[in-house]
């Protein structure tokens, strides 16, 4: 669903701003691309002819002293200049479109994992707070993560930012700010992702609301989403529906009221005591009915739980002498030449479930890349992790066993290709789609 968006989104924007053609920032400003991904169209503009102009003004003569303030000022001046006369090559503005369209998805549906990975990329640990202020302004949208950024660099004073200790803070901040959010705050934090996605009809996906919304840890309102959607076979959520799922979410739970104590059974009369049998009252028959026989009535209550026909005529008959007691052990004891001999069978052996399968799904076939890429070869803490990745009940558990055995252990890059396709075939389990 989210390749398909990105491709929708970008013919949208390409079919009114078609291939073959430079655009500038006028163009682009004026233009009715959706506001985040004109934003960051903007902004790789500007730093693109910054970095353009700086390589193109980055000539050396022993004749000016290039060290002088002047001189400065004037290399500044000139970046400037040419960057009000920037634009998009032919040769660009295909892949711009794509680029900012993806990020910008990416970023409303989870906007602390897609910061930690357009900041820091794939191969860099650490980053100047410069850096992560600009990188971080490539983004309009969510104004609490900008402040939430911007008040994490202030107390760092200039220090050199970590990808690790960043990309937690700022999680556990936005768990932080959206955990006592109403339903009514919830809905208008997705206002943005459901403007950006405009469908015909209307709605969200409900694969990238569930994504949205784990990040967040709000597994409970996982479990309500996926559940209706899957009662209503609904791959989009509207926002008026999403409101009522989260509302009904967050109401508290009542508990069911106490069931009544069970009514003891009547006692039956002592085995040594003969109850006088009562003959049943008949009922008047209808008129124009001939009376039920007695023997009648009694057969019709064959299996109803009451006694058999039998035994009441009997006891209107009067007791019957007891066998003697030599007869009913006859009875009861089975000829011993008849009864074959019991052998006894071990129990059949329990198999072992197949944790791969219930992990990785699909992506089950790549058992032998995973392994090789994420655990070094490593097969027992393989099956070790799978057996207790299969045991998880939430992504956030298997999140967490996934940073303590896989990626910590065993230094993974968790931006490489294996460990994205692998977190992701283990987090659809939670997220109700299909790897």
């Amino acid at each position: 669903m989210r390749d398909q968006l990105i491709k929708h989104l970008e013919s949208e924007i390409l079919s009114r701003f078609p291939i073959g053609k430079s655009y500038s920032r006028a163009q682009i400003e004026s233009s009715e691309i959706p506001q985040g991904v004109q934003h960051f169209l903007l902004n790789t503009l500007q730093r693109r002819s910054e970095l353009e102009a700086a390589e193109l003004l980055n000539v050396r003569s022993e004749w000016f002293n290039a060290d002088d303030p002047t001189y400065q000022k004037v290399l500044q001046e000139a970046v400037l200049t040419l960057g009000s006369t920037a634009h998009f090559p032919v040769s660009e503005w295909q892949r711009a479109v794509r680029q900012a369209v993806e990020h910008v998805l990416d970023y409303l549906v989870t906007p602390t994992s897609l910061l930690v990975k357009f900041i820091f990329g794939g191969d860099s640990d650490s980053c100047s707070a410069t850096d992560v202020q600009r990188k971080t302004g490539y983004f309009v949208d969510y104004a609490y993560i900008t402040r939430a950024v911007d008040a994490y660099i202030s107390k760092k004073k200039n220090q050199r930012i970590f990808k690790s200790e960043f990309a937690t803070a700022l999680n556990h901040i936005d768990r932080q700010l959206t955990n006592q959010y109403s339903a009514a705050e919830w809905v208008k934090l997705m206002t943005p992702l459901a403007d950006l996605i405009h469908l015909p009809n209307p709605g969200i996906p409900v694969s990238l609301v569930l994504l949205f919304f784990q990040e967040k840890g709000q597994e409970h309102f996982c479990k309500v989403i996926h559940r209706a959607a899957t009662a209503k076979q609904a791959e989009l959520v509207s926002l008026r529906s999403l409101q009522q799922l989260i509302e009904a979410a967050l109401e508290p739970e009542t508990e069911p009221a106490p069931a009544p104590p069970p009514q003891s059974a009547p006692k039956a009369p002592p085995a040594h005591v003969s109850a006088t049998p009562v003959a049943p009252v008949a009922e008047a028959p209808a008129q124009g009915e001939a009376p039920i026989p007695l023997w009648k009535k009694f057969q019709k209550s064959v299996g109803n739980g009451g006694e058999s026909p039998t035994a009441k005529v009997d006891a209107q008959q009067g007791p019957t002498a007891p066998e003697p007691l030599w007869k009913t052990f006859k009875k009861d004891k089975p000829d011993p030449r008849l009864v074959a001999p019991v052998q006894e069978m071990p129990p059949p052996a329990t198999p072992q479930p197949d944790f791969v399968a219930i992990v990785l799904g699909k992506e089950a076939s790549r058992k032998d890349q995973f392994l090789r890429d994420l655990f070094k070869n490593d097969a027992d803490a393989f099956q070790e992790t799978m057996k207790a990745l299969a045991a998880a009940p939430d992504w956030t558990t298997a999140s967490e066993i996934i940073a303590q055995r896989v990626f910590r252990p065993f230094k993974v890059d968790i931006y490489a290709t294996s460990a994205v396709d692998f977190t992701n075939a283990v987090e659809s389990r939670y997220s109700g789609l299909t790897t």
